[in-house]
């Protein structure tokens, strides 16, 4: 029986480079610094607090009564025209 070499899971993080680089390592440069900001912006993010929940989540959805009239106009069915009502109100109360 032949034994697997063990791999980590994870990598730990490659120290920074020197600023004042020369040569090859000038052209790693930008690179090192663009995955530095970047890894700084992820824990920035992971650092932002919950956005606040929604003020109206718990009413039911009610009709648009200005949308409602105007399919009703445009000769929609009431059946039609409730639902196009309900999803501009649903829409108008994301937006507020």
């Amino acid at each position: 029986m032949t034994e697997k070499p063990t791999v980590p899971a994870v990598q730990p993080p490659a120290p920074p480079e020197a600023p004042a680089a020369t040569g090859a390592a000038a052209a790693e440069a930008p690179v090192t610094a663009v995955a530095t900001e970047a890894a700084a912006g992820a824990v920035a993010v992971a650092e932002a607090p919950e956005a606040a929940p929604a003020k109206h989540d718990d009413e039911p959805p009610q009709i648009d009564e200005e949308t409602y009239k105007a399919q009703l106009a445009a000769g929609k069915s009431e059946r039609e025209a409730r639902a196009l009502a309900k999803k501009a109100w649903v829409l108008k109360r994301r937006k507020a």
